[in-house]
């Protein structure tokens, strides 16, 4: 009984190894801003309270997540305007836009996009003020950049 008991332990230790071997490395990120953000044109935002970064994917003082392995991402924003002037960022994928968002005045309005993105190795996501003189306002964390590996 006890051999086939330490048979029964050392499979399922090979087998646990096996699944450990073949897993994926893990890839997510959250970043915010932690300050007002004055953006220039196609300027990148640079998030810089990195609250996650497993993978170390992302890079604060560009602001761009390069993509360490292929994959599907889930890729979130969320943009939060200065009272009397609209903001508009986009997501870009490389030098494609893949999502434009709009904070209007007024009201210290929230906007945001979650895409989910097949992404290669070495693709550069990040995001970028849309037009000249863009503000971003922040104190508290409200504009968010996230991605996670799905896939």
């Amino acid at each position: 009984m006890m051999k086939s008991l330490w048979q029964l332990r050392y499979a399922i230790f090979l087998c646990g190894t096996c699944m450990f071997a073949n897993a994926r490395p893990k890839v997510a990120f959250t970043a915010t801003l932690t300050r007002v953000t004055h953006l220039a044109y196609h300027q990148a935002v640079k998030y810089d309270r990195v609250l996650s970064n497993i993978g170390r994917a992302y890079h604060p003082w560009t602001g761009h997540f390069t993509v360490p392995m292929d994959g599907v991402y889930l890729i979130s924003c969320t943009a939060m305007s200065e009272t009397n002037m609209a903001a508009y960022v986009q997501i870009i994928k490389n030098r494609q836009v893949m999502s434009t968002l709009h904070s209007s005045a007024g009201t210290y309005p929230q906007s945001s996009q979650t895409l989910v993105l097949r992404l290669r190795k070495n693709d550069r996501v990040w995001v970028r003020g849309m037009f000249h003189n863009q503000i971003l306002n922040d104190n508290s964390s409200y504009n968010v950049f996230t991605g996670v590996l799905l896939n």
